[in-house]
C-alpha cells in the first residue's frame, strides 16, 4: 500500500482541506455519523454548483446514516464501504493531488474517523448546454446532433454510433491548473498502431498550465505548426466523428470544447463535405469536384487577371481589353493597389460579419459591400471589372471554409508575384505552394496522398464519391483497408 498523506483522525484532515480552500466558500462541509454507531464520525466535502444535490443527500447522507449496527471487528470504513454508499463509483484516495483533481471535478470526497484513506464518490451534476446542430457544419440531411462541452456527453454519442467492444478510450489529464481531461478515442484492428503511439507521445509532452479548448491541444500536435494549413482534422458532429474512426482515423475529445480533433489529415479531407454520404452519390460527386474548382479559383482568379491587364494585355480578346480598358479611365490607382484595396475591404467585411451578432452581421457584408462596392465605382476609385473579377474570388473562397485562412495567404501571396512578374510570376508562385503542400506530412502520411496515386479504386472516395456498393476499400492509412472482412489488394 502506498504511503497515504491523510491522518486516520477525521479532525486533521478537516483542518487539512480547510486550509487547502481557504478563502475559497464554494467548498462545502457536511459532517454527520451513522445513527447507530455516533463514535464513527465522518465528513463530506463537495463543491457547490458542481454536483448533483440529490445524490448527495439520498446516496450517501440518507444511506450512511441509515446503515445498521457496525459487527464487532468490523472498521467503520469497511463497513459504509460495503454497505454504506448508494453511488455507481467509488474510489479510493490516498493522495493530495487525487483528491483535488476528483473535488475539483465534481465529486464528493468522504472522510471517515479512524482510517487514512479518503472516498472520492460520483456526484457530478453540474449544468450543461443541450444538444443541437453545430452551426458551423449544418447539413442538409442526417443527423442534426453536435459535441458539446461535457466529453463524457460526447463519448456517449460516439458510444452510441459505434457499438462495438473494439472502441477503445482512452483518459488522461493535461495542463497545470486546468487539469483538463483529454480522451483518445479509436476503434481497435482499423486504426495504425505507430499513429496511435505517436499521438500518446505528442500528447504526452505537451507542458502547458491551461488547456482551454481543442485548439490548445491541436497547436501543439500538429505537423508544421506554422503552416496556413491544418494539418490535424476538426468537426463538430459526432456522426462525422464517427466515421473518420471507421476509416482507422484516431479522434481526440477534450473537456470543455464541442470540437473534436482527427488524425491523420490530409489535403482531400477538407475538400469533403458531410453531406456527401447522405445525398446522391451524382450529386455528392458534382458537388465535391466543384469545391476543388472554387478552392484553386479562389486563389488564382485575382492574380491571374492582375497579371493578364498589365503584362500579358495581348491574351485577351480584343472587344474585353477594350471594355477593361474604358472602365479603368479615371481610375487613380495601379491594378495591384487597386485589387488589393478591395481584397482587404472584402475582407474586413466579412471579418465584421462573423464578429458582429448573426442578425446584424449578415445584413452588415451584404448591405455593406453594395454601398461600398457601388459608390467606390461610381467615385472612380476602382473599376468595376476589379470590383466583379475579385467578388468572384471572394465568392468561391466562401465554399471551402476549412481551408479559408489559408486561401486568403495565397491569395495575397498570388497577387504579389503576379503583380511583379506577371504570368511567369504566378506560375512560380503556384510552384512553390504545391511543392511545400507535398512535402506536409500528418502523423507519417504524406499530406497530399492519393494525388499521385492514379486508378479508380484510389479516387472512389477521392475527387468523387462512389456508391456505397463500390467502396470496398478504407483509406491506405489503415491498419484493416477491407470493409466488409475480406482480403484487399
Amino acid at each position: 500500500m502506498p504511503q497515504s498523506d491523510f491522518s486516520s483522525r477525521i479532525d486533521d484532515n478537516i483542518r487539512r482541506v480547510q486550509e487547502l480552500f481557504r478563502g475559497d466558500m464554494t467548498l462545502k462541509e457536511r459532517c454527520f455519523a451513522p445513527r447507530y454507531n455516533p463514535e464513527c464520525r465522518c465528513v463530506l466535502f463537495y463543491i457547490d454548483s458542481l454536483v448533483n444535490v440529490d445524490l448527495i443527500n439520498e446516496g450517501i447522507l440518507a444511506a450512511i446514516t441509515r446503515i445498521s449496527p457496525i459487527p464487532p471487528g468490523v472498521s467503520g470504513f469497511d463497513y459504509i464501504l460495503r454497505s454504506g454508499l448508494a453511488t455507481d463509483e467509488v474510489i479510493r484516495l490516498t493522495g493530495e493531488d487525487d483528491m483535488l483533481t476528483e473535488l475539483l471535478g465534481g465529486n464528493a470526497v468522504l472522510f471517515i474517523e479512524g482510517s487514512a484513506t479518503a472516498l472520492a464518490l460520483n456526484t457530478r451534476g453540474f449544468p450543461t448546454r443541450g444538444i443541437s446542430e453545430p452551426e458551423s457544419e449544418r447539413v442538409l440531411r442526417g443527423s442534426r446532433e453536435g459535441f458539446i462541452e461535457a466529453i463524457m456527453v460526447n463519448v456517449s454519442m460516439l458510444r452510441r454510433r459505434l457499438i462495438t467492444h473494439d472502441m477503445k478510450f482512452e483518459f488522461q489529464k493535461i495542463g497545470q491548473i486546468t487539469r483538463t481531461t483529454v480522451a483518445i478515442c479509436y476503434i481497435e484492428g482499423l486504426a495504425e498502431p505507430k499513429v496511435l503511439e505517436e499521438l500518446r507521445r505528442r500528447l504526452g509532452r505537451i507542458r502547458f498550465d491551461a488547456i482551454l479548448d481543442s485548439n490548445y491541444i491541436s497547436e501543439r500536435i500538429r505537423d508544421n505548426p506554422r503552416s496556413p494549413f491544418r494539418t490535424v482534422g476538426t468537426t463538430e458532429r459526432p456522426d462525422v466523428a464517427a466515421s473518420k474512426l471507421l476509416e482507422g482515423r484516431v479522434a481526440v475529445l477534450v473537456d470543455g470544447s464541442p470540437v473534436a480533433l482527427t488524425v491523420p489529415c490530409i489535403f482531400t479531407e477538407l475538400m469533403q463535405s458531410p453531406d456527401d454520404y447522405y445525398l446522391n452519390y451524382y450529386y455528392a460527386s458534382f458537388g465535391r469536384l466543384m469545391r476543388m474548382a472554387c478552392a484553386f479559383l479562389s486563389f488564382s482568379i485575382p492574380a491571374v487577371f492582375l497579371a493578364l491587364i498589365t503584362y500579358h494585355q495581348e491574351l485577351i480578346p480584343p472587344p474585353l481589353i477594350i471594355s477593361i480598358s474604358r472602365a479603368r479611365q479615371g481610375v487613380p490607382l495601379p491594378s495591384f493597389l487597386e485589387a488589393l484595396l478591395i481584397l482587404l475591404a472584402f475582407d474586413l467585411l466579412r471579418e465584421t460579419g462573423t464578429r458582429m451578432p448573426t442578425s446584424v452581421g449578415q445584413s452588415l457584408s451584404i448591405v455593406g459591400a453594395l454601398v461600398l462596392g457601388q459608390s467606390a465605382v461610381e467615385a472612380r476609385f476602382v473599376s468595376a471589372p476589379m470590383i466583379i473579377v475579385l467578388a468572384f474570388a471572394g465568392i468561391t473562397s466562401l465554399i471551402v471554409p476549412r481551408i479559408a485562412g489559408a486561401v486568403s495567404l495565397i491569395k495575397y501571396l498570388l497577387l504579389c508575384c503576379a503583380a511583379l512578374f506577371g504570368l511567369y510570376g504566378y506560375v512560380a508562385g503556384m510552384t512553390v505552394v504545391l511543392a511545400y503542400l507535398f512535402s506536409m506530412r500528418s502523423f507519417g502520411i504524406s499530406y497530399m496522398a492519393y494525388s499521385s496515386m492514379f486508378g479508380v479504386r484510389y479516387w472512389q472516395d477521392i475527387y468523387v464519391r462512389a456508391p456505397w456498393s463500390k467502396m470496398k476499400v478504407r483509406p491506405f492509412f489503415s491498419k484493416n483497408r477491407s470493409r466488409i472482412g475480406g482480403e484487399t489488394e
